[in-house]
């Protein structure tokens, strides 16, 4: 008896379901695959954080035991003798002057910002991280870097920044900006003055868990954006 040869195959509208299938699980997927992923890059570069808070208060406690004025971000705009209008300026000085040990320029970068490829350049370019100016009295919990997707610059006043209510906290998200490198409008990581790292989602972001129930001196607080404007400023050194 003869075997038949025929050979089976899918039908054209089998085949159009089982696209259709693959295409719906990829759906899925790609939002959850987009989490992983930005919450891979948020705790990367939160650790790039840390570790430059580590560098600087190592650095800060070895200017005390000398006598000398510690490197915390000021009010006035200058550091080590150097005009500085923002946090690009205030790590390119630090930076220039070596004083951030173990600390290289693709720490201040990451998540599609590209790393300076000097300390002169990251007066401009490469950096990721906004600062609290006049901070050096303040607590541990006080928030000294965060990415520089949330503009406090805009519609946020030093009111915000030292009347926190746990009961009545105001919500920040609005000033998550989505087209700002590296996490837009879905979160930001904040570093606090002792070291701890953050990452705050927008629905979780308001004026209390942004300050963490620090207490802050609102009169010697000052906010720097992270993209400077090269302007100098004419204060005088503390």
């Amino acid at each position: 008896m003869k075997k038949s040869t025929k050979l089976s195959a899918f039908t054209l509208i089998e085949l159009l379901i089982v696209i259709a299938i693959i295409g719906i699980l990829a759906g899925l997927m790609s939002g959850a695959i987009a989490n992983v992923m930005s919450g891979a890059n948020a705790t990367k570069i939160g650790n790039n954080g840390r570790n430059i808070i580590n560098a600087l208060m190592q650095t800060n406690q070895d200017r005390e035991a000398a006598a000398l004025s510690t490197l915390w971000p000021k009010t006035s705009g200058k550091l080590l003798k150097e005009t500085f209008s923002d946090a690009n300026g205030y790590f390119a000085i630090l930076m220039d002057k070596e004083m951030l040990s173990g600390i290289s320029l693709p720490d201040f970068a990451g998540a599609s910002v590209p790393a300076a490829s000097s300390a002169d350049e990251l007066k401009t370019k490469g950096n990721i991280w906004s600062t609290l100016g006049g901070i050096a009295s303040c607590g541990s919990y006080t928030p000294i870097f965060w990415t520089r997707n949330l503009n406090t610059a805009s519609g946020l006043s030093k009111t915000d920044f030292g009347s926190a209510d746990a009961e009545d906290p105001k919500s920040w998200a609005e000033h998550l900006e989505a087209k700002t490198m590296p996490f837009g409008a879905d979160l930001v990581v904040v570093i606090r003055k002792g070291g701890a790292m953050q990452v705050i989602k927008s629905k979780q972001l308001s004026d209390y868990t942004f300050l963490a129930g620090a207490t802050n001196d609102t009169d010697a607080i000052e906010i720097f954006n992270a993209v400077g404007t090269g302007e100098d400023s004419s204060q005088d050194d503390e």
